[in-house]
């Protein structure tokens, strides 16, 4: 189940940092019950935060992490704004965004442009969201000077 690791990091910074790293089978090795099982495994271990992948199987499963999340009193931060519903923060590329940049380079393709001579673009829109109704569940305050940043706050 979860492996743990120290971040790099923490030896510069006064911030102790810690990394568990789960990874677990797919279907139908992994059922959504074992969920309970590693968010055990990440309590006994004192994790104080978690990434969630953007995995089918986080998705299926995103009512049941977030329950577990607050049960277990561990924030979450998200790759997607799709999991803003799930997660305590979401940081990642605007999905939309990407998607209207891949429209414009299949229009450029199917005027004749060669797909290998079309530039490799990186994102340059970004998510990120606060849920406040988390924040709340968890007991956690956010500093006003980090809701000022957000591209969108979850009441």
């Amino acid at each position: 189940m979860p492996q743990m690791g120290t971040a790099a990091a923490s030896h510069r910074t006064s911030v102790s940092t810690r990394l568990a790293y789960v990874r677990t089978p797919t279907p139908p090795d992994f059922t959504p019950r074992d969920f309970d099982a590693v968010f055990a495994d990440l309590a006994r271990m004192q994790v104080g935060a978690f990434v969630m992948d953007s995995s089918a199987l986080a998705t299926n499963n995103r009512p049941r992490l977030s329950e577990l999340a607050i049960q277990h009193r561990l924030p979450s931060i998200w790759g997607a704004a799709s999991f803003k519903d799930a997660a305590l923060m979401v940081y990642g590329a605007n999905v939309l965004d990407v998607w209207r940049r891949t429209a414009v380079n299949v229009d450029k393709i199917l005027k004749g442009a060669k797909p290998a001579e079309l530039p490799v673009e990186l994102p340059t829109t970004f998510d990120f969201v606060i849920n406040l109704k988390i924040a709340q569940a968890l007991g956690l305050t956010i500093p006003e000077s980090v809701l000022q940043q957000t591209t969108e706050v979850i009441q």
